[in-house]
């Protein structure tokens, strides 16, 4: 008969002038920054509310950016993803991680009758275990003193869903459906009440079917967070710069785009359900309510210059 051991992933947790703490998680995943919902809770001002990520993949244990505003530090070198290994030393704000080697992992192979010689364990070998620095995985105070780090038992990652996309995100992603229908109308009226006709009618025609084709494709990859929609986005972002009315707005498409926070938003279900969680902070909804503003603002300088056109005739 064999009894496999559950991994356990161990990290020592250094705060400046602080003594180390030993924390052991038997999870693969482990969620670090000040929020109390993090499995790896730790109080530093220069830590975002979800800074990182600590995980075993198949090809090892590594750590992610989650969009924090810090970064991480590797082994003192600033990276967004890097593999693992026993001694690396990860920094999150002025807090020092260091991995380290896992105890007692493999697997007890025995036999029947060997169970069964063994007996029961004397009451002289069930002494209580000799007292240790090592925070346990779970039952501690929801809001931890300076210098202490609260650890929480591991939940299962959020499923990607529509819950769990950005405010500016799904704005966008509105934006695009709008132009379809757009796009869509003035490919069936855009000849008749321009008054073409032949190769300039089928011309307006077939770009505007191509525009609104190309705004479906947006408003599906931004609704369903794929990571070709936001280079895609901020593409198009950068080349709107060059129109004048919706110049604001373009402006302020490319620089959330390009946000770190955006590109974590993107990369996996994990970070999306992190995303989530920030949405309701203040710089999302600034981001969405200046894209908005912006948009109205550019339709309205349109709607201007058309009608000043007009009655220049």
């Amino acid at each position: 008969m064999s009894a496999k051991i559950p991994p356990t992933l161990r990290l020592e947790v250094k705060y400046p002038d602080k003594p180390a703490q030993e924390v052991e998680l038997k999870v693969t995943m482990v969620v670090l920054g000040r929020d109390p919902s993090c499995d790896l809770v730790i109080n530093d001002e220069r830590c975002s509310r979800r800074h990182a990520v600590i995980e075993m993949t198949p090809t090892g244990l590594q750590v992610r950016d989650s969009g924090s505003a810090n970064g991480i530090f590797v082994n003192g070198k600033k990276l967004e993803r890097a593999p693992l290994a026993p001694g690396d030393l990860v920094r999150l704000g002025e807090v020092i991680v260091k991995v380290l080697p896992e105890e007692g992992s493999g697997t007890l192979v025995m036999a029947t009758d060997e169970l069964g010689a063994l007996g029961p364990a004397p009451a002289a070998r069930r002494a209580a275990p000799p007292p240790s620095t090592r925070t346990p995985s779970g039952g501690v105070p929801s809001r931890p003193a300076s210098g202490e780090v609260t650890v929480r038992p591991k939940a299962q990652p959020a499923p990607a869903s529509s819950s769990a996309r950005p405010l500016t995100v799904t704005m966008l992603a509105g934006l695009w459906l709008i132009s379809v229908v757009f796009y869509a109308s003035a490919a069936l009226g855009a000849a008749p009440l321009l008054g073409l006709n032949g190769g300039a009618a089928a011309t307006a025609i077939a770009a505007s079917a191509l525009l609104a084709f190309v705004s479906a494709v947006m408003a599906y990859g931004l609704f369903t967070l794929r990571p070709w929609a936001r280079l895609l986005q901020a593409v198009i972002a950068g080349l709107g710069l060059l129109v004048c009315p919706f110049t604001l707005a373009s402006a302020t498409t490319l620089i959330y785009t390009l946000r770190p926070g955006t590109r974590a938003a993107f990369r996996d279900a994990h970070a999306r359900a992190a995303a989530a969680a920030r949405a309701s902070e203040s710089s999302e909804l600034t981001f969405a309510l200046t894209l908005v503003g912006t948009v109205v603002l550019g339709a309205a300088l349109c709607l201007i210059g058309a009608l000043f056109a007009r009655f220049r005739q």
